[in-house]
């Protein structure tokens, strides 16, 4: 191991107590950054579980991330639900949607109680095997994976051609950079500059942003919602803004 860096093996533990302390702590409320904190975590796991589905022969991902995968299902629509609400309360004109967040807050705390015993259960199986896989990681093959991830990033950005893709390239923006939180500082100075980095996670922001308004956009279109004509407008602009920052930003990846 490197001096100053984080373990694969330490970094997956980080991960795995924020979803224990979520897990265990269902009785109390929680909130779309609670929800968020979460999902970030899983996601963190998530490419970890897919480094070592590169690098060891025998590792099998679908196997040790399912567990994962249905709580962040779960708790994602959910979190798409608050965030909505949140966001109808800036329509002004449109009908009173004050008490719309607290109604989902109460029906996800009951979801939560039923749900919360099994889903901590099933992780806790999960992490002895991962563990174990981690510790026989080579720490030397960390380095040529992020590499070949940042190659990557270029090339599949000239091939996006729809929201799908989008997200998709997204998803690889945060496979690298959160597989590069094992790197030295002089690892990741070879990869990106501090600039890069930042470019990077910013374009990613954006890009999740859009998909919240199109998610969002698209309930309105289909009149799921009864929103203003001034809440739609500024809606729409927002995610055509966004499309545009994503599009510049893209076309100055960092090399």
């Amino acid at each position: 191991m490197k001096k100053n860096t984080i373990t694969a093996d330490e970094y997956f533990l980080e991960q795995q107590n924020v979803c224990y302390e979520f897990l265990r702590t269902y009785k109390r409320a929680k909130d779309a950054e609670d929800l968020h904190k979460l999902r970030v975590a899983i996601k963190k796991i998530r490419a970890l579980l897919l480094m070592l589905n590169q690098l060891q022969a025998h590792f099998s991902f679908v196997k040790y991330y399912a567990p994962y995968k249905k709580v962040y299902r779960h708790f994602g629509s959910i979190r798409e639900e608050i965030l909505h609400a949140e966001r109808l309360k800036e329509d002004e004109g449109g009908s009173n949607r004050n008490n719309l967040s607290e109604a989902i807050i109460l029906k996800f705390n009951k979801e939560l109680r039923i749900a919360a015993p099994g889903y901590l259960k099933a992780i806790r199986e999960a992490p002895g095997d991962v563990i174990d896989a981690l510790h026989k990681l080579d720490r030397d093959a960390i380095y040529p994976y992020c590499k070949k991830l940042h190659k990557r990033i270029k090339s599949k950005w000239n091939h996006i051609k729809s929201d799908d893709h989008l997200h998709k390239f997204r998803k690889l923006l945060k496979q690298f950079m959160y597989c590069s939180n094992l790197l030295t500082a002089r690892e990741k100075g070879r990869l990106l500059s501090s600039k890069g980095y930042r470019h990077l996670d910013k374009l990613q922001d954006q890009i999740g942003r859009l998909h919240d308004n199109v998610l969002l956009l698209a309930q309105v279109e289909q009149k799921s919602f009864k929103v203003s004509a001034e809440f739609r407008r500024v809606l729409a602009d927002d995610t055509k803004e966004l499309r545009d920052e994503i599009q510049s930003a893209g076309d100055k990846l960092p090399n």
